[in-house]
């Protein structure tokens, strides 16, 4: 397919699509007369993003949870100041300003806002894993005073409150967790002695009840990512019970209850930052186990993760750290620059330029 672009007023740039099927001139010559209104669609272009600094967190954090829930960051849990088990709630609160006049485009990631405490999880845990469903946040296991736990918490935004609520069957650390549908998917993650490592835990809020899924992946796991695309979920690295990372990639469909492949990442990875931006991946940091430390490498896939780019490597080496992406910012919160327990504070955003694409009726 040939494609020719231009720039649209009041945007940064445009991209204008047009099949192999007639000329770019006999383009033009159609937009001479009076065009009809075409669809377009405003995007972040992840190829020409950069790396910002901050807002920094109030105080060091590692192997925390996160999950995004109206607007707002909320970061719980994980190693703190002198390596020490956190109970900390942190939520980012975007700063709320007017639209600038004569803007139909804001830039992304420009208002800073500000973390502040919330109601704190009942224990301190790390290695928990956290998605948002319906106005509440949940967390689910991790290692509570070292011991892997099988405990789940609720935590109502609107009331402050937190509560405990059925735990899962298999306690388990490391994992990942996204919610699709109306019901929460535990995946992968170092499990107590004597239970499957690769099975996957589905709760259902309606119910209030866990189910387990045996030998959902083909290898054991933990510190692997996930991410939701669509209405399915991608699963990517992780390392093995024998300290060996892995690249893997794969989907699940809950819909379908099956599992399909995609693009491998280019490195291996385990403990690393994983979100979505338009349909893309963006993989960042993470330790890289043959070198024995954290990389800075970035990689972000094509659409449908149909392949990998390399992307602007991150400031420094990070691994441990939580990734979330927000409007179309990804935001890499804590973590830790050295191998093993050295939290930071430092927070750092992905920030990409906005593009407005143009369809062309009729040529796909």
């Amino acid at each position: 397919m040939r494609g020719w672009y231009r720039v649209l007023p009041g945007a940064a740039a445009a991209v204008i699509a047009a099949s192999s099927l007639g000329s770019p001139r006999e383009h033009v010559r159609a937009d001479a007369a009076s065009p009809p209104e075409e669809p377009t669609d405003v995007r972040a272009d992840l190829n020409r993003g950069t790396w910002s600094h901050g807002p920094d967190l109030p105080s060091p954090r590692q192997d925390a949870a996160a999950a995004v829930l109206a607007g707002r960051i909320y970061l719980i849990g994980g190693y703190g100041p002198h390596d020490s088990q956190m109970n900390t709630t942190l939520v980012w609160e975007p700063e709320i300003a007017a639209e600038e006049p004569g803007t139909t485009i804001q830039q992304a990631g420009v208002r800073m806002g500000a973390w502040t405490y919330a109601a704190p999880i009942p224990e301190p845990v790390d290695h928990a894993a956290a998605a948002a469903l319906g106005g509440f946040v949940y967390v689910a296991g991790g290692r509570i005073e070292n011991l892997v736990t099988n405990k789940v918490w609720r935590y109502d935004v609107a009331n402050d409150i937190w509560v405990e609520i059925p735990s899962m069957p298999i306690p388990r650390y490391g994992a990942t967790m996204q919610a699709v549908q109306g019901k929460l998917y535990l995946i992968g993650g170092a499990v107590a002695h004597g239970n499957d490592a690769t099975s996957m835990e589905i709760f259902d809020p309606a119910t209030g009840r866990w189910a387990v899924v045996p030998y959902a992946l083909p290898d054991e796991r933990d510190g692997l990512a996930s991410t939701v695309l669509g209405d399915e979920i991608v699963v990517l690295g992780g390392r093995t019970d024998q300290e060996i990372n892995l690249n893997t990639c794969e989907v699940f469909d809950p819909f379908s209850d099956r599992w399909s492949g995609c693009s491998y990442l280019r490195q291996p990875r385990s403990d690393f930052g994983l979100s979505a931006v338009n349909g893309r991946l963006v993989a960042v940091g993470g330790d890289d186990l043959r070198l024995d430390r954290p990389t800075q490498t970035m990689e972000i896939s094509q659409p449908r993760v149909d392949g990998w780019l390399d992307g602007p490597w991150l400031p420094s080496p990070r691994h441990g750290m939580a990734q979330v992406t927000l409007g179309n910012v990804v935001w890499v919160i804590g973590g830790s620059p050295t191998s093993g327990t050295a939290p930071s504070a430092g927070v750092l955003r992905y920030v990409s330029p906005v593009i407005t694409i143009q369809f062309k009726k009729g040529h796909g």
